[in-house]
C-alpha cells in the first residue's frame, strides 16, 4: 500500500495540488481529504471540473490550506517532557545549566 506521502511525492503535479497531514491527503483547492490508495482516484480529481474551478479561484484569491489539529497540536516525546520539567527545575533552583553533568542526558 502506498502512503499519502508517497503518492504525494510521485509526481509534479501532485505536489503543487496536495498537501499531506498525518496519514490524509488534502486537495489544496478544494479543501477535502483525498482517497490516496488508488493513482486514478487522485489522477480523476485532478481532471475534475470542480477542482478546476477551485484552482482558478484560488489564484484569484491567493487562499492558503487550513491547519488541522495534528499539524496545531505539537507532540513532545516523554524524553522531552522529562528535559523541560527538568530545566524548569534548575532554573527555579537558580542552579545554572553549564553545571550540569551533560553524561546524565
Amino acid at each position: 500500500m502506498v502512503s499519502s506521502t508517497e503518492r504525494r511525492l510521485e509526481n509534479a503535479e501532485y505536489k503543487k495540488n496536495f498537501y499531506v497531514d498525518g496519514q490524509k491527503m488534502f486537495c489544496e483547492f478544494c479543501k477535502h481529504v483525498i482517497d490516496h490508495t488508488k493513482k486514478s482516484t487522485v489522477d480523476s480529481h485532478l481532471k475534475s471540473d470542480k477542482h478546476k474551478n477551485n484552482v482558478v479561484n484560488a489564484e484569484k484569491s491567493k487562499l492558503t490550506h487550513q491547519t488541522t489539529l495534528d499539524m496545531a497540536v505539537t507532540n513532545i516525546s516523554e524524553q522531552e517532557q522529562i528535559n523541560i520539567a527538568l530545566v524548569n527545575a534548575f532554573t527555579k533552583a537558580n542552579i545554572p545549566l553549564e553545571k550540569i553533568d551533560k553524561s546524565f542526558f
